[in-house]
């Protein structure tokens, strides 16, 4: 039970009238007549009939406790004095059931058991502190409903440092860092019982994140975040080009991000100098999984010095399109020109490692020109994902095997001459099983692409390492991000490249895993000596003059619409007579009985 005692007139404007609805009247603080208690001893507010009056006398002589909060526990005559914060009382307009159709019957009548003591809050003039006054010995049993706020504010905190974080493993290692400390067992037990409720916790993890991510996809924050960034990190480059299509509707809505040292490894790749990075490709690809609302276009390089895959650039974009592409070009050679202060400095790779999406090559050809188109190559693992999905359409093992076996014998072909011997066989496979007709000429458009008789030679991958990056961004929880989550994201991981580094330099870093410059020199001499020996085999095939040697071509197709998946076959629309039977118009009697007793319930069919 709760009563309103205030001198305030304002009073008077809370929605509920919480002293008429207990039948009790209100009175002043220089009210000083007695009190009215029945026989039993309780005050006369809860036995009496009608309107009746209660005055502070009742808790004369106790003294008042300033307290920070209120103790769920309270019992007997007591007076606390706490700060004001928030109006807690609940109005009549919100008054009403979570779910209004939710109705519970029991069978079992309740039993009605009073609960005589009184709870009385007092609040000053100025609205800065409350006043409570405590009468009578409860009959209910206190219930402690939640944690300290102090837990609170510590989990929470918990929760926004590490997204990992599960609540069951916050609780545990709160208890046992808890019993490690000098503290007694009650308040072991009192820690505990705070976090029982993993509900709460919960719910205490839904509200840190809701604040890290209450921005959502709000490009002022991110702008915000930027400033902060620049001026604390003294790189302009780590969030470079922030736009918002909703102020330009001229360019879809993007967020380009880097780093000095990002731009600096994109100067060093230039294909002209003499830096190890210089025979290097770059790794690009999309991800639409990082960001809610946005595609992740990422460049990445790898550095035989650090021996692992350092990321060059990130784009937030709306889709993976012709447009976004050349955006990302575009910035990302802004960016390298303001950093090296060279107005025709552009990004110049020895190469382009990527998948068949067509607007990666077409925005290569476009904006970086056609000799970086040439030097482009694709996955050879996603020619491999093809030919897993149309191996499942054929019928017996021996036909799989040789269908995978002529895969192989056409994608790893090392000349020419040897790739033509392999893809006599496919037509001849391809005869036999039709419905691959289409799927082939897919990848003899792009044979320059993907297999090795027609790529470039020299130092060239063959898969795109940029899945590593990707595959690391999911292993440490940074999916389903918002774009200011994401934001975030790459400056930790721009600052902790700059930060290796500047380690290996110093000499306190020596890599990751990944092969060393003396290894990948030794993987080169080693593809060089079996470059050799299969034109070695040529030549003698060629001396006998069954055949003719033909010159290396590069490749130079583009569909910017396309993507690394077979191309879907057009369905034309269905007609009666391209079936073997007509279309039944109407479901058939036998049909219809067996539904009918199938939907019967069991012995009544």
């Amino acid at each position: 039970n709760v009563i309103d005692l205030t001198e305030s007139p304002e009073s008077k404007k809370f929605k509920r009238d919480i002293g008429a609805e207990l039948n009790v009247k209100r009175y002043d603080n220089n009210d000083d007549s007695d009190d009215d208690d029945d026989s039993d001893g309780v005050p006369s507010v809860l036995t009496g009939t009608g309107r009746q009056r209660i005055t502070p006398s009742l808790l004369n002589g106790k003294k008042v406790k300033n307290v920070d909060s209120l103790p769920f526990d309270i019992d007997g005559n007591q007076i606390f004095k706490l700060q004001n914060e928030v109006d807690s009382r609940v109005s009549e307009d919100e008054q009403h059931a979570k779910d209004p159709l939710d109705v519970q019957i029991k069978t079992v009548e309740a039993e009605d058991v009073p609960c005589h003591a009184v709870k009385v809050w007092e609040v000053s003039q100025d609205k800065q502190w409350v006043t409570i006054y405590h009468h009578g010995d409860h009959t209910c049993v206190a219930i402690k409903k939640g944690c300290a706020k102090a837990i609170q504010d510590e989990a929470a905190t918990a929760f926004q440092k590490s997204r990992q974080l599960k609540p069951q493993r916050y609780v545990n290692d709160k208890i046992i860092s808890t019993i490690e400390e000098d503290t007694t067992g009650a308040d072991v037990l009192k820690v505990a019982e705070s976090l029982v409720s993993n509900a709460t916790m919960l719910n205490i993890k839904a509200r840190a994140r809701a604040e890290m991510d209450s921005s959502g996809d709000n490009f002022d924050a991110v702008g915000k975040y930027k400033e902060k960034v620049c001026e604390k990190l003294s790189d302009p480059f780590l969030i470079y080009k922030v736009h918002n299509k909703s102020l330009d509707s001229s360019r879809p809505s993007f967020v380009f991000k880097s780093s000095k040292q990002q731009l600096q490894i994109a100067i060093d790749m230039d294909r002209e100098g003499d830096n190890p990075l210089s025979q290097e490709y770059c790794h690009l690809d999309g991800n639409h999984k990082r960001c809610a609302s946005f595609k992740t276009i990422t460049l990445w390089v790898y550095h035989p010095f650090l021996r692992q895959m350092c990321k060059i650039a990130t784009m937030e974009a709306e889709s993976e399109n012709l447009l976004s592409m050349n955006i990302f070009w575009e910035v990302l050679n802004e960016a390298i020109q303001e950093y090296s202060n060279d107005a025709n400095r552009k990004f110049k790779p020895f190469g382009y490692m990527m998948d068949e999406a067509g607007a990666f090559w077409s925005s290569i050809s476009c904006v970086q020109g056609v000799e970086d188109l040439q030097r482009s190559v694709s996955c050879e693992k996603h020619f491999d994902f093809t030919v897993a999905r149309q191996k499942k359409t054929l019928v017996g093992e021996d036909t799989k095997k040789e269908f995978k076996f002529l895969c192989e014998s056409v994608s790893k072909a090392e000349t020419p001459l040897v790739y033509e011997k392999a893809a006599e066989r496919m037509v001849q496979f391809i005869a036999t099983h039709t419905h691959l007709q289409s799927w082939w000429d897919l990848w003899q458009k792009r044979q320059g692409h993907v297999f090795r008789a027609f790529k470039p030679l020299h130092n060239v991958p063959r898969t795109n390492h940029a899945e590593i990056g990707h595959s690391r961004w999911v292993k440490i929880g940074a999916v389903n991000l918002s774009s200011i989550d994401a934001c975030r994201e790459d400056v930790a991981e721009s600052v902790k490249l700059s930060a290796s580094l500047d380690a290996y330099c110093a000499g306190a870093f020596k890599g990751g895993t990944g092969p060393s410059s003396a290894d990948l020199r030794k993987r080169r001499y080693a593809e060089q000596s079996n470059r050799a020996d299969a034109y070695i085999a040529e030549l003698d095939e060629v001396a006998l003059g069954d055949v003719v040697m033909t010159n290396r071509e590069t490749c130079g197709f583009v569909e910017p619409t396309s993507s690394h998946r077979h191309d879907p076959v057009e369905k034309s629309q269905h007609s009666k007579n391209d079936r073997a039977t007509p279309y039944r118009p109407k479901r058939s009697k036998p049909f219809l009985r067996s539904l009918d007793i199938a939907k019967k319930p069991r012995g009544l069919s």
